[in-house]
């Protein structure tokens, strides 16, 4: 309670506050506004939703339960609004996380430079405010976690710590890229018996999951999650359980896409050019992170950074969205770095302050490119002409947005997703015997030994074939009698 009391008192800090939150809303409400599809997987996420209101459960190809993601954000959000409107659920949700961000850095550093410096960041940071204002669950699973880092500031009761794991775990199970970021509560939590308090929230989440998720394996011989590809049941582990990503099908097939379509990571270069914003805001973050000498903090933020670069083997880390996870250590490093300017005013003749605002406006600026939407491609430049499908069933390869934009496009119509591996087709077919026919997109297909196993072992021939708005070239093949 001493933070709100704290709040009364301080009619600066609370003035402040507010101008954080109001610059958050309108940064994000005009980038909202001017946007006309949101840019990742926009017709999966808006799928699922569709299929939630609709009274059909979370699921996505064939009526399977879906595990490639957790389905709280998605009943949440489709509990208040249409599909089409949860990308303004997601915005206010990030906008409402400066607040807790802001109180965290009051409580902990104990000062406002930094809570003001850490709240900038997080209100005016273009990729913050990009990458959380979609229709995934990117900005839950961020307010999921800073309310846990708030609530474990507050160690005197057993349910305080135990909950904030709850709120952790939740987050987790959103987004796992997360994961990391749990290592700055450490020297907050004190002990071990708040650790142990905390963990045991967080591992109460986790197993629930892993349960749900291990229920919907044992009852499908094949499971439809990235790009609808069909993953074997007997891939999973017991870490791919709860973490899909993790199966070796899916591994290898999204390392052949992303090595076609993202070979580099985006915070280096970025549509066709040095991404020198970026890359920027990156070194001043390991920069900043390294002189604070707080072990958590470069744990937190340098540990994700090395697995991402060095040993990420599905690629998926090249795209610069999944660094989110890496914002709240790096902005807790600029902001702390910024505290021991204001506090040395011996620096350039006691320009202290405009050395801090220029500080945290470098990292502003450093990505206001993502302050502008880009233009999410069109449905009908990722989907096959209507001509091509004169039937109810069909399996279509894996990458760039199938099956699911069909999905999307024909809601009449099923689609599936196929095996990676050509020898696992043949047992796959058994189990969807319906499902005859076969649409296939040759835009970055990661599937090719599966379409040469098909063609040359005369199971499937090639009976029409046909390009789309985008000159995308699709061909409909048919099983052989």
């Amino acid at each position: 309670m001493e933070i709100y009391k704290y709040l009364r008192e301080n009619k600066i800090c609370l003035l402040v506050l507010l101008c954080l939150v109001v610059l958050a809303s309108i940064l994000r409400y005009v980038y909202v506004a001017g946007t006309n599809l949101s840019e990742f997987d926009p017709w999966r996420h808006l799928q699922l939703l569709k299929n939630i209101r609709n009274g059909v459960g979370f699921t996505l190809f064939d009526g399977q339960p879906y595990i490639w993601y957790n389905e709280i954000w998605y009943y949440l959000a489709g509990m208040f609004v249409a599909a089409e409107k949860v990308q303004w659920v997601s915005c206010w949700i990030s906008a409402l996380s400066v607040v807790l961000f802001f109180l965290f850095l009051l409580r902990t550093e104990k000062s406002l430079t930094p809570a003001v410096a850490g709240g900038l960041m997080m209100a005016a940071f273009g990729p913050m405010i990009a990458f959380t204002c979609t229709y995934g669950s990117e900005s839950f699973a961020l307010f999921l976690m800073l309310f846990s880092f708030l609530l474990s500031t507050y160690r005197t009761r057993f349910s305080t710590l135990f909950v904030s794991g709850i709120f952790f775990g939740l987050a987790l199970v959103s987004r796992i890229n997360f994961l990391f970021n749990c290592i700055i509560l450490i020297p907050i939590l004190k002990n071990r018996r708040n650790c142990l308090i905390f963990f045991s929230g967080v591992t109460a989440i986790l197993l629930f999951a892993w349960w749900r998720n291990y229920l919907v394996i044992s009852h499908h011989a094949y499971l439809f999650t990235w790009d609808g590809l069909a993953t074997k049941r007997e891939g999973y582990g017991a870490l791919s359980t709860l973490i899909p990503q993790l199966h070796p099908a899916v591994a290898e097939a999204t390392r052949a896409l992303y090595k076609q379509i993202a070979p580099i990571p985006s915070y280096l270069y970025y549509r066709g050019q040095i991404a020198w914003g970026t890359i920027f805001f990156m070194t001043l973050g390991v920069v900043c992170i390294l002189i604070s000498k707080r072990l958590s903090l470069m744990i937190a933020g340098l540990l994700p950074l090395v697995y991402f670069t060095f040993f990420d083997k599905t690629l998926s880390t090249n795209f610069f969205r999944h660094y989110l996870a890496i914002f709240p250590p790096f902005f807790i490093g600029i902001a702390v770095a910024a505290d021991r300017i204001g506090q040395n005013k011996r620096i350039l003749l006691g320009h202290f302050s405009f050395i801090c605002l220029a500080l945290v406006g470098a990292v502003i600026l450093s990505g206001i490119r993502y302050m502008k939407p880009q233009p999410m491609i069109q449905l009908e430049h990722v989907t096959p002409p209507p001509t091509l499908l004169t039937k109810e069933y069909y399996m279509v390869n894996s990458g760039f947005y199938h099956p699911e934009s069909l999905v999307y496009r024909y809601p009449d119509k099923k689609f599936i997703g196929m095996p990676l591996d050509p020898g696992e087709f043949d047992e796959f077919l058994h189990y969807y015997p319906k499902y005859t026919s076969i649409i296939w997109h040759l835009e970055f297909s990661v599937q090719d030994e599966l379409l040469r196993y098909l063609t040359d072992s005369g199971k499937y021939r090639v009976v029409n074939a046909a390009r789309n708005k985008g000159g995308v070239q699709y061909l409909l093949l048919e099983a052989e009698d």
